[in-house]
């Protein structure tokens, strides 16, 4: 865990300025403790006890509604298990996609839907583009699954002294789909223009349930409502990455084509040679590497098909200086 953190902290730190269309911005996510690993405390003490609180670091419930903090720190016990990946019979059997943390927050149950909310480490700079990306999971011991999961972004806080059915927001990324994948973690993305000082995201089912769809997916469970495992949440300023099937040389003359593309994509640049070349997650973590050294290449053909659909960053190293750009693999 220590090892991850360093990690994260030296890439911020060192990240070098994206040169591409619309100005100079950085690649970092704003979500705190994005993976839900940093805890205040375990949720279950060593001797079984339940801790009351919500005890995720950064994060904490906007509404009076219960939602569950599960880590792989917490031992097994009986009437509430909050341990990952087995946290079996109260939710069901799923490893996180990233560490061994993750939230359970229901999304469709009468009138106690749930959200989370964090404060962003910075505040959005009006007009400009950000990518949002989180990732879902339906809970085996839920009878349904629903849509509508969504992220809301504001200035202040969203606080609700009690669970409600629709708390009047309009999320300004939303997914219309019904996940049901009680396997696989689902990928939920989006983008928005920001307004201008808008520091915290509140997660969840924005909408009322006549207007949220839904499923079966288990008869044999007695909770009737839908709920979900959140993973991964990252909100990355975008601005000035010149979407389209072939992206257009910018003013370094660097192309990526095809964007957005299937995991195989052609980095080309025109005025100057390549020395090196890294991909990112949107996590800040180097998937592929490339020493060109002294070959000084000015075309190089990248395959990321085996790794999630999704945003990436790839960082290109010239005589001029870095630059980056950001490719989207969509689902095939």
């Amino acid at each position: 865990m220590k090892s991850k953190i360093i990690l994260m902290i030296w890439f911020l730190c060192t990240l070098p300025i994206w040169e591409g269309w619309g100005g100079a911005i950085f690649a970092q996510n704003l979500v705190p403790n994005p993976s839900f690993e940093d805890t205040i405390s375990c949720p279950i003490q060593p001797n079984g006890n339940h801790v009351p609180s919500f005890t995720c670091q950064n994060w904490y419930l906007p509404t009076n509604t219960t939602t569950w903090y599960l880590n792989g720190c917490a031992p097994h016990v009986t009437g509430i298990n909050l341990n990952v990946p087995n946290n079996y019979p109260d939710y069901g059997w799923q490893y996180a996609h990233t560490g061994v943390a993750y939230i359970a927050m229901q999304t469709y149950y009468n009138n106690a839907k749930a959200f989370i909310q964090v404060e962003l480490s910075d505040t959005l700079i009006a007009q400009h583009k950000y990518c949002v990306q989180f990732y879902i999971n339906s809970i085996n011991n839920t009878r349904s699954a629903c849509n509508n999961m969504g992220m809301y972004f504001s200035d202040i806080p969203v606080l609700l002294p009690s669970a409600q059915d629709y708390i009047g927001l309009i999320p300004q990324v939303n997914d219309t789909n019904i996940v049901t994948d009680t396997v696989n973690w689902v990928q939920v993305t989006g983008e928005f223009i920001a307004v201008g000082g808008e520091q915290y995201i509140t997660i969840g089912n924005f909408y009322s349930q006549a207007n949220t769809d839904t499923v079966t997916i288990n008869n044999t469970t007695n909770y009737v409502g839908a709920a979900y495992y959140i993973d991964d949440v990252s909100v990355v300023d975008c601005t000035g990455s010149g979407l389209g099937i072939h992206e257009k040389e910018d003013e370094n003359g660097m192309v990526v084509s095809p964007n957005p593309n299937e995991g195989v994509f052609e980095v080309k640049s025109v005025k100057y040679k390549m020395k090196r070349v890294e991909v990112y997650n949107v996590m800040g973590e180097i998937i592929r590497m490339y020493e060109l050294g002294i070959r000084n290449e000015s075309t190089i053909k990248i395959d990321i098909s085996n790794e999630s659909s999704g945003i990436y960053f790839v960082a290109v190293e010239t005589e001029k200086g870095v630059v980056r750009k950001k490719v989207i693999k969509s689902t095939k």
